[in-house]
């Protein structure tokens, strides 16, 4: 958060110096995370609404234990259970809106009639909602679309630990990891 904003000062510079004012500055904040956390959501919204509010460095909940928590001895446990009950609405927001991205239902083509299997293989699809943003960096065809949609990432050349992805790599010499990620 920037420094106009009430989480970049204390809560002695605020002018707060009861559980009332602990109270409604944590309603500003949980007013302006709803406000954010509730407009329209992709994946990528989804990760940068999550990387500001709980980041490590650089999140709202850490501007709030360094500079209300910290200092402010006599509001200490007031602030700290406002704390935890924002955290918790934040953390359950949070799950909800990653949940409504990747609500994925399986669509059964064969297999299965009146709720039953019939023997045959049962084939199922499950569309891939996300697959407009990819359009461009993960396309089928040996070059993009035209009226390919998503944003044009950077291939991913640095292979995860413990994965077989550096080997898959290697051997069949792609130019971009996510070919061969396990």
């Amino acid at each position: 958060m920037t420094a106009d904003k009430p989480t970049a000062k204390t809560l002695r510079a605020l002018g707060v110096n009861d559980a009332r004012g602990v109270a409604e500055k944590f309603a500003e904040v949980r007013a302006l995370f709803d406000a954010q956390a509730h407009q329209s959501m992709d994946r990528q919204n989804w990760e940068t609404l999550r990387q500001s509010w709980v980041g490590r460095k650089s999140g709202v909940l850490t501007a709030i234990a360094e500079n209300w928590l910290k200092p402010e001895t006599a509001l200490k446990r007031v602030v700290g259970e406002e704390l935890n009950k924002f955290k918790a609405h934040l953390e359950k927001t949070l799950e909800e809106r990653r949940m409504a991205i990747e609500s994925d239902r399986a669509e059964p083509l064969s297999g299965i009639r009146h709720g039953l299997t019939t023997g045959s293989p049962i084939a199922l699809l499950i569309p891939n909602k996300d697959w407009e943003n990819w359009q461009r960096t993960m396309h089928v065809e040996a070059a993009m679309p035209a009226d390919a949609s998503g944003a044009d990432r950077a291939p991913v050349t640095r292979p995860r630990p413990g994965h077989a992805d550096l080997a898959g790599f290697v051997k069949y010499g792609h130019q971009d990891m996510r070919n061969v990620l396990e």
